[in-house]
């Protein structure tokens, strides 16, 4: 069977679609400015290029919304442009704001196993930096899933066939937020968790949607201001990203079926309900399903 740990991060890439540009992040850069080019290039992350050239750092929308409005008491008040100081600020301030490790940016080589890269997408890292001499680009969760999707033969067929309840990304503790709470408020608590993304229930805890730090896409200095709006109308709006439909299977869907949905809608994890009750019980991620592939090999 063919490995990711016989395949390099080169052959890997060439058997995917043809990439964009890289878009890149000056340190020099002010946070407004930041804003306005992610919305340009309608992306939601962008690798950092320090004063010498190197990419350095991975800073996503959401850590610019973090730095400007969640980390600043009283910010939340008024979000009008002018009374928001730190869209003056500049990105190297930004990444002053937390531990480096969080904005981290792992570089491999195209000559490096693809095993390699997938160890550092498995511990959560949503990209990883290919330093090709040539043509540097970002190796992405989604990318590697998507390969697996459709080289079946990377992957063990215990683990493409066995369920997600057998796997174990179900049942388990799920944070949920109510659609009418404020974006704002559910971003606050993702950012203080730690994570992406969480199905918006109603008042019987059914999924009815969902919130993650992608929704943020398009997001400019006049847009934070719909922060304040409840998640489903945020998610309506004419600039946000306008998804909010949340991918669910159930707990005897195969991993392989999962990867499909992910693999095809774009989704970073697809949550797991119960089939009578409509409720969650469970995720898959992708980081989940790169975590489980490496335990394999």
């Amino acid at each position: 069977m063919e490995s990711v740990r016989a395949m390099s991060v080169a052959d890997a890439a060439s058997k995917l679609p043809a990439r964009q540009k890289m878009h890149a992040l000056s340190v020099e850069s002010d946070v407004n400015s930041a804003f306005e080019y992610m919305d340009h290039e309608k992306i939601i992350v962008a690798p950092v290029r320090d004063a010498n050239g190197k990419y350095t750092a991975l800073l996503g929308v959401h850590d610019l919304t973090d730095y400007c409005v969640i980390q600043v008491p009283g910010q939340e008040n008024d979000l009008t442009p002018e009374n928001i100081p730190r869209l003056a600020h500049t990105i190297k301030d930004v990444l002053k704001s937390k531990p480096a490790e969080h904005f981290e940016l792992p570089h491999v080589k195209p000559s490096d196993s693809l095993a390699s890269a997938i160890r550092y997408l498995a511990e959560g890292r949503h990209k990883v930096y290919v330093d090709d001499e040539n043509s540097p680009f970002l190796l992405s969760q989604h990318d590697v899933v998507s390969l697996l999707n459709g080289n079946p033969q990377l992957m063990p067929d215990s683990l493409r066939t066995s369920t997600v309840e057998n796997v174990g990304f179900t049942p388990r503790p799920i944070y949920t937020a109510n659609a009418t709470e404020s974006a704002l408020g559910i971003l606050r608590e993702l950012i203080r968790m730690d994570v992406h993304a969480v199905p918006l229930v109603n008042d019987d805890g059914m999924v009815i949607g969902n919130f993650s730090t992608s929704d943020l896409k398009g997001m400019d200095d006049v847009m934070l201001q719909d922060l304040k709006l409840p998640a489903l109308q945020f998610l309506a709006e004419e600039n946000a990203r306008g998804a909010g439909h949340p991918i669910t299977v159930e707990p005897d869907a195969t991993v392989a079926e999962s990867m499909l949905l992910l693999a095809f809608s774009g989704a970073h994890r697809v949550w797991v309900i119960n089939p009578a009750t409509k409720k969650p019980v469970g995720v898959v991620s992708m980081t989940d399903i790169l975590s489980s592939l490496m335990s394999t090999i």
